[in-house]
């Protein structure tokens, strides 16, 4: 005899991305899709996820769940896919989603994006209301992240705000309303955001959406010249993933940057640098915040800030043949020269004496 499921939806679905090993070419027009399904709270087993290219005709793609629940499929064409889920050979859950290949931004940003896990709950105590509720969350969400995409960050951040009221749980939503304050330039609203997120997020175990969101959150903090409270974001990063760390520093870095605060942002590319001694990008943009901070004297001499040169031959050591290498050659050149010239001038003067 035949299952009857019925079902109403607490949530959505979780997408991570990895990189794969794969030649470049191909990387660049696959992702990998993960998630996890569970039924009252417990893991489904053998439930079949589906994915129909909405952009190509085509066999759907399936994968399974397995004993804890989870799933994941390899080598998914980038694209947008009705994903939906059948268990007993019922479709109970269906949503549309995009699938990115790592390091693109086809979700509004170069990090993965999330969307609510999809947590079934059995009919009983009244199903139909919760899944009418549910249908209104993921609305608004989907609309908030459509709109972010077109830029209209004013109407997104309403979209966003209403989703998070209807489940405050949900830390993707939170992570979300963040980043769209953040392009608003609306920073203390955005680090708020980010510190709901991180609270949604303690009742579960996901260390790389917490390295996301302290790395996020210490980037608004930074643009907001609030540095102390920044570098304590990322402190839990080293033990979470070390090796993150340096690029959280760099993205404060960076912020500063921004802001026009060199010299804080010299500080935070050294402390990139401490984090990995080989990160060619933060040594780099060490040497030209340096430069920025050069002086000039009464008479129009311009002197470098201490430890430009120094910048600039440790990026060759690190990335001799890197993409900034000959701007690198041609500013050691320039200080060499520099430096000649004033020597020269120094014992014409002391002849003249």
């Amino acid at each position: 005899m035949r299952k009857h499921w019925k079902f109403f939806l607490a949530c959505g679905l979780v997408l991570t991305f990895a990189a794969l090993a794969e030649p470049p070419e191909a990387l660049a027009q696959r992702g990998t899709v993960e998630g996890v399904v569970t039924l009252d709270g417990q893991p489904v087993r053998d439930a079949v996820i589906q994915f129909e290219n909405l952009g190509r005709a085509g066999k759907p793609i399936k994968t399974k769940t397995n004993k804890k629940g989870r799933f994941n499929r390899y080598f998914i064409p980038i694209g947008r896919y009705k994903v939906s889920v059948h268990i007993d050979n019922d479709k109970v859950w269906e949503n549309v989603v995009d699938v990115c290949s790592p390091g693109s931004q086809c979700l509004g940003g170069k990090e993965t994006r999330v969307m609510p896990p999809i947590a079934l709950r059995t009919s009983k105590g009244g199903g139909g209301g919760n899944q009418a509720a549910y249908a209104k969350l993921n609305q608004e969400f989907q609309q908030g992240r459509d709109l972010f995409m077109k830029k209209n960050f004013t109407m997104a951040a309403l979209a966003f705000q209403r989703a998070a009221k209807m489940d405050p749980d949900q830390h993707v939503i939170h992570a979300f309303l963040g980043d769209t304050y953040r392009q608003m330039r609306k920073y203390d609203q955005a680090v708020g955001s980010y510190r709901n997120a991180l609270t949604a997020l303690s009742k579960k175990s996901n260390p790389d959406s917490e390295v996301a969101y302290r790395r996020s959150m210490a980037s608004a903090l930074a643009m907001a010249g609030k540095g102390t409270e920044a570098y304590a974001a990322v402190e839990r990063i080293a033990e979470l993933a070390p090796e993150r760390l340096s690029d959280a520093y760099f993205r404060i870095a960076a912020a500063f940057v921004r802001t026009g605060k060199s010299a804080e942002a010299v500080e935070a590319f050294r402390k990139s640098l401490e984090a990995n001694p080989k990160n060619a990008e933060a040594q780099y943009q060490l040497a030209v915040t340096l430069v920025s901070m050069a002086t000039v004297t009464d008479d129009g001499q311009q002197i470098p800030a201490p430890g430009t040169l120094e910048a600039y031959q440790r990026y060759l050591e690190i990335a001799p043949t890197g993409s900034h290498a000959l701007e690198a050659k041609t500013m050691i050149a320039a200080f060499s020269q520099k430096v000649k010239t004033t020597f020269s001038a120094a014992e014409e003067r002391k002849k003249n004496k």
